[in-house]
């Protein structure tokens, strides 16, 4: 089997390295927005592709739309890396790591528009299975940069397996690093088994967020924070059934968008759920 996830994160720990190391020395003065990154998260898409190529040949993807999945990953991250070197991007990715965070342990991105405020809300995201990729990470980075919040996407390995102890470990490291920077406000956000991981992290954990939003997964024997919840879905979804996330949003009380895709409803989709995150965020 072809471990993307271990070689999508090597991709990204080599440039944050790099970039580390031949940074200038601290009393050089910040970066400002416009400044154009030395670390390429897109540059993950030849592991990305390529493994999703395999996939579908050998018949591991039984979606709908898996005919489609490669092309459409293509066009993604063509727009990912055009928005890397884009100076007017609403968010930039973060070169250094965050405080308490070793290298690679997080990808961060960060709104660029200035504020005379420090900026004290972050989007938590947990990765499905495949392993953490930077593109889910930069979509939802996208969805909520106008509302001033961070992305930050923790790692798990191949599996996405959040409900495990690792997991919730996992989770409650990234908002011990997120408040050692400064940040107070938290949503939670999770893709395929990141989203069903999210709905069983313990009640304890789970308080911590003021919002969830949770993308193509649930798990409806759980019960809901009592909190602004969106659940995107799709309608066509082969590999999570929407009936389990349908159950947990009407148990939540949640709002329920169903939108005409597969399990990929994140990237066949993409403006559609872009926009429904940044209106849940926009309304914390």
């Amino acid at each position: 089997t072809l471990d993307r996830s271990s070689a999508a994160s090597d991709v990204y720990k080599r440039q944050v390295s790099s970039s580390a190391s031949s940074s200038a020395p601290s009393s050089s003065a910040p970066s400002s927005s416009t400044d154009l990154p030395s670390v390429h998260p897109s540059a993950e898409s030849a592991v990305a592709i390529l493994g999703t190529r395999l996939l579908v040949a050998r018949g591991r993807i039984h979606d709908r739309d898996a005919g489609r999945l490669e092309r459409e990953l293509t066009d993604a991250y063509a727009k990912m890396r055009a928005d890397e070197d884009n100076p007017a991007s609403l968010v930039r990715i973060r070169e250094e790591p965050l405080p308490l965070a070793a290298p690679g342990e997080l990808i961060v991105y960060e709104p660029t528009e200035s504020t005379d405020q420090p900026r004290t809300s972050a989007v938590v995201f947990l990765h499905g299975y495949g392993g953490r990729f930077a593109l889910p990470c930069w979509q939802i980075a996208r969805a909520v940069a106008r509302h001033h919040f961070t992305t930050a996407c923790p790692t798990i390995g191949p599996e996405g397996d959040f409900w495990t102890q690792e997991g919730e470990a996992r989770v409650r490291a990234t908002v011990a690093i997120l408040r050692r920077a400064g940040y107070e406000r938290f949503v939670l956000a999770g893709l395929s088994n990141g989203a069903v991981g999210a709905t069983r992290l313990p009640p304890d954990l789970l308080a911590t967020f003021a919002g969830f939003v949770l993308v193509s997964g649930a798990d409806p024997t759980r019960v809901p924070p009592h909190v602004p919840i969106l659940v995107v879905q799709g309608r066509s979804d082969t590999m999570v059934s929407p009936d389990g996330p349908r159950a947990y949003a009407k148990r939540a009380r949640a709002t329920y968008l169903e939108v005409d895709a597969g399990h990929f409803a994140m990237l066949f989709r993409a403006p559609e759920v872009e926009r429904a995150i940044g209106e849940l965020v926009g309304k914390l």
